[in-house]
């Protein structure tokens, strides 16, 4: 068997050191050691040679799991990689992003829009645009990025909440439930806005029982910057009677004091005792916004509430604001003319 230094084996296959040193990082070159000197043989050499992606060939496979493995610590990892594998599934994994043009990415597209919503293309969209503007930053490439410009337009943001009569009607029913801590998970909900990941993983000890607040750390929030939550007096006298029964560390748990998991299926029954229709648990978050622009507070404030990266968020809920139309239309009298000329 002929053996090869690292410096011939990078000239054989016309790679920098820095390209084979990495293929050998990830095992696609195995290197046998003379002593200290790693060497690699004409059979592995011949192995290599002979695999099916042409050397140097950038897929989609290598770029996506590139992006991956950096960005493995995100909160959204998981969704990552189901977007990832669909990507794949779509495109091929030995897809070559040098030649990849637009042309198959509408391809791809449009047989994703007849399974999902246009949102979903976009998240898959932003993450392949994403490892790819990775790629390229990394390793000094300059691969095409075909995502650019094609973005869907999508529908205006569902926006659907209660009216205070509704909310103790559900509240209500809530109470009926087998789930003992439903009602009082509403009520939270519905007076601190915080969304159902940030309640479920509340413990006692980020709850102020003494100045009325709870904290929000940026480990438990989807934006992951820290906030703290007045509490609402009814939201204050609710966690004070769940600390009497607390079983565990979380506030919301079961009787072996463990964190609650899901709650969707005996929230789902609930509406449907109280009559209430096409209405989900992220809608109370939305009830508690709705609540707030009615009664006039201002959106930055209702933004930092509920944690929202930035006020363009917040305002999907502007349009409840009737007490400043009203003013509005106050200037005008019956005749549709402005009380006072403008200069």
């Amino acid at each position: 068997m002929q053996l090869y230094t690292l410096d011939e084996v990078a000239q054989l296959l016309k790679v920098s050191r820095r390209t084979l040193n990495r293929l050998v990082q990830k095992g696609a070159l195995a290197v046998v050691y003379i002593g200290r000197l790693p060497r690699i043989g004409d059979e592995e050499l011949a192995r290599f040679l002979a695999c099916a992606v042409p050397l140097g060939t950038v897929t989609l496979e290598r770029v996506l799991s590139f992006f991956l493995s950096v960005k493995a610590d995100k909160r959204s990892a998981e969704d990552d990689q189901l977007r990832a594998r669909t990507l794949l599934e779509g495109l091929g994994h030995q897809l070559d992003m040098v030649t990849f043009r637009s042309r198959q990415l509408r391809a791809f597209m449009s047989t994703r829009l007849t399974a999902v919503s246009a949102s979903s293309v976009n998240r898959e969209l932003s993450l392949l645009s994403a490892a790819i503007n990775l790629y390229n930053a990394e390793m000094d490439m300059q691969l095409p990025n075909p995502t650019k410009g094609k973005m869907l337009r999508e529908p205006e943001g569902r926006v659907r909440w209660l009216k205070p009569e509704e909310a103790e009607r559900l509240i209500v029913s809530a109470r009926l439930s087998l789930t003992p801590y439903l009602a009082d998970f509403i009520v939270l909900a519905l007076y601190t806005g915080a969304r159902r990941g940030e309640l479920l993983g509340l413990t006692w000890d980020r709850v102020d029982f003494e100045r009325a607040f709870l904290v929000l750390e940026a480990v438990h929030t989807k934006g992951q910057k820290r906030r703290c939550i007045p509490l609402h007096p009814r939201a204050l006298a609710t966690l004070v009677q769940l600390h009497k029964l607390r079983l565990g560390e979380f506030v919301f748990c079961d009787k072996h004091g463990q964190k609650v998991g899901n709650l969707r299926k005996s929230f789902l029954k609930a509406c449907e005792r109280a009559n209430i229709r096409n209405f989900r648990v992220h809608d109370l978050r939305h009830t508690c916004a709705a609540w707030l622009v009615m009664e006039g507070v201002a959106l930055v404030v209702i933004r930092d509430l509920l944690g929202h990266q930035s006020v363009k968020t917040t305002e999907i809920y502007a349009h409840l604001d009737l007490a400043s139309v009203r003013l509005g239309l106050s200037a005008l009298d019956w005749t549709g003319q402005f009380k006072q000329d403008v200069p």
